[in-house]
């Protein structure tokens, strides 16, 4: 398999499993509450990854020494903040469709790494990028307002948080890269999905002795809970594999593609509501998503 195929097929497969946990989160929230939910996916994902650690004990406490002030920041940017954000916004929305509507804001993120990417990454800001951008925000934009006909049903506080978990995630993109650019094979992927994990789970830790509490829960949401903290990891690492050899501001693209497997799974799982317009606004997405990733703006037709 061509490389470049095989990095879209393993970025597919993340923005599928990463789709697949808003609907996951919501039903979750019906147990947890928004500190509890966040600190027993991410003890639960860190218990998990002692294995890794012990393992690579040497590679990733060198790691961390080389760059503790920057895996401080990423691990902050990429678990507490963004998790927390999401789940109390989710937790504050219309929950007819809150988990519908947080996919269609957390990929607002690509276009907070296009600009960050630009300024603190100096990568170049093609056309194609900024046309396939446009096209994948405008297909969001569409399908979170019904094509403009209308705003859904929200809590402002709750979507403005979804926002801020988005930018934060941008954020943490830029130094995640920053991480995978200083580090040889990979330690860089091991390290930024261990060391986020386990300063992620220390840092909530005190919110979760303040305000959490772990409910009584059946098998169903166990099985759910398993799924979000432990097989999430997965696309998790495979992205920050892709990402040594790619730009973050093309890479970060593939996100868009969230809301619409996003919306197929709320509509799914959920009975959220979905009509055949998402649909083409998803192809619009995906138009957007496949313009990004080419070198050029022109594409050659063989005969």
């Amino acid at each position: 398999m061509r490389s470049d195929l095989k990095d879209a097929v393993l970025l597919l497969f993340c923005v599928i499993v990463w789709a697949l946990s808003f609907p996951a989160i919501k039903f979750l929230l019906s147990y947890f509450n928004p500190i509890s939910l966040s600190f027993v996916r991410f003890s639960m994902a860190s218990l998990s990854l002692m294995p890794v650690f012990v393992l690579y004990r040497k590679p990733l406490m060198e790691q961390i020494k080389k760059m503790p002030l920057i895996f401080l920041i990423f691990s902050i940017l990429v678990v507490p903040l963004p998790d927390l954000s999401q789940n109390f916004g989710m937790d504050m929305m219309d929950p007819e469709s809150a988990a519908s509507m947080a996919s269609i804001l957390q990929p607002m993120s690509p276009v907070f790494v296009l600009i960050l990417a630009t300024l603190f990454l100096k990568e170049k800001f093609t056309i194609n990028k900024g046309i396939g951008i446009f096209l994948a925000f405008a297909g969001v934009v569409l399908l979170s307002t019904d094509g403009l006909s209308r705003i859904r049903a929200g809590n402002i506080t709750g979507e403005a948080l979804i926002l801020l978990s988005a930018l934060s995630y941008a954020l943490s993109g830029i130094f995640g890269k920053m991480i995978l650019d200083r580090s040889e094979g990979m330690k860089g992927p091991l390290s930024t999905i261990v060391w986020s994990y386990f300063i992620g789970s220390a840092f909530l830790l005190p919110f979760y002795m303040a305000e959490g509490n772990f409910p009584e829960i059946d098998s169903s949401a166990l099985m759910v809970l398993i799924f979000l903290s432990i097989f999430t990891l997965i696309p998790y690492f495979l992205w920050y594999i892709v990402l040594r050899k790619n730009e973050v501001s093309r890479q970060s693209a593939y996100v868009f593609l969230i809301p619409l497997f996003g919306v197929l799974f709320s509509s799914l799982f959920l009975g959220e509501k979905l009509s055949p317009q998402m649909l083409l606004y998803g192809a619009l997405i995906m138009v957007g998503v496949y313009v990004s990733q080419k070198s050029k703006i022109f594409i050659k037709y063989y005969p």
